[in-house]
Parts: C-alpha cells; structure tokens; sequence
C-alpha cells in the first residue's frame, strides 16, 4: 500500500516543505500481503533449543534466510542488490532487532565502503515518544542508532565513521496521509 502510494505520487516525505524523497527501487525483503509473509529468526544461533538448531525442517521455517532460498524468491537479491548500489538507504516499518542482523550487517558495509551513501532510519518509537525538548530527541535518535549499531555488530571506530550519515526521522512523516 505504501509503495503503491509514493510510486503513483512519485515522491514522498516532505520535510517542511523544502526536501522531497524520490521512489526509485524497493523491495518487500520480508514479503508482501499478496504472497508469503517471512518472519523468524536471522540465523541458527538465534533458536535457543540447541536440538531445534539441527532439524532441517525447523530451520526450513523459522530461519529467514532459509526460508527464502525454500520459496525460491529473490527479495534477498533483489535487496543486496538495492542495498549495495544505494546512495541513500531507507528502512520503513522494521523492528531493528536481532532477527534482522544480516540486514544490518549489509547495511553497515555499504555505508563503511561508500562515503556518500546515507542511511534514513523512520523510527516509530520517535514517533511515538515524540519528543518535545532538544535533549529527549536526542536521546531517542540516539538509541535508535544504538539499535542499528548494536545489530550490525559495528566497533566503537566504525559507528564514528557512518555516524553521521545515519538520520532518524519519525515514521508518521515518510508518507504524507490526509484523515
């Protein structure tokens, strides 16, 4: 529905006024509503039954990467490939968690080998703290980039190089929706 949005508008998320982002590729990397929806677990580690760890058919359904190569979809390509081209990188509507940390683990690889790329986080939980004072929006921006380093494995050196690439935005802002 969002995709559809901004690509039948062409762009989305003004920022006063001034700044408009153009659509130029996406892809649903966890699925869509019209085919099979992916969730689980990034990789084996993450199954804390070490006997489940072993069984093909538990690992077929639970881990994501798995679970993609078994529908034989090529969002995982699709994505790398986005993701290893991109000037500015978008993530919408993900959690930040562990469960994602190849993403993260992508992500982090392009930014540390390109100097112009940026990465654009639209963060709920900053749309729904919502901060009102200079140092509470920090705090959120700041935590919210904690969650994308921590989940990239990132070294204290390498989280300085991108740092200032990373922008927190709130996610309410990334399409212009009229009630």
């Amino acid at each position: 529905m969002f995709y559809e949005y901004a690509k039948s508008n062409n762009s989305f998320g003004k920022v006063d006024n001034r700044r408009v982002h153009l659509l130029d590729s996406f892809c649903y990397a966890h699925g869509n509503l019209d085919g099979v929806i992916v969730s689980g677990v990034d990789n084996p580690d993450q199954i804390t039954n070490s006997t489940l760890r072993e069984i093909d058919d538990v690992l077929a359904n639970i881990v994501k990467e798995k679970i993609q190569r078994e529908l034989s979809t090529d969002f995982d390509s699709i994505a790398k490939r986005l993701i290893s081209n991109a000037s500015i990188i978008c993530i919408y509507g993900m959690a930040m968690g562990s469960s994602d940390k190849r993403w993260w683990k992508i992500i982090a690889d392009r930014l540390k080998a390109n100097s112009n790329t940026a990465l654009i986080i639209y963060s709920y939980e900053f749309s729904k703290k919502n901060p009102h004072t200079p140092y509470s929006r920090y705090q959120i921006i700041q935590q919210e980039k904690e969650k994308f380093y921590t989940g990239a494995e990132l070294s204290i050196d390498d989280q300085t190089i991108i740092s200032e690439r990373i922008f927190i935005l709130k996610s309410q802002d990334v399409f212009p929706w009229k009630n």
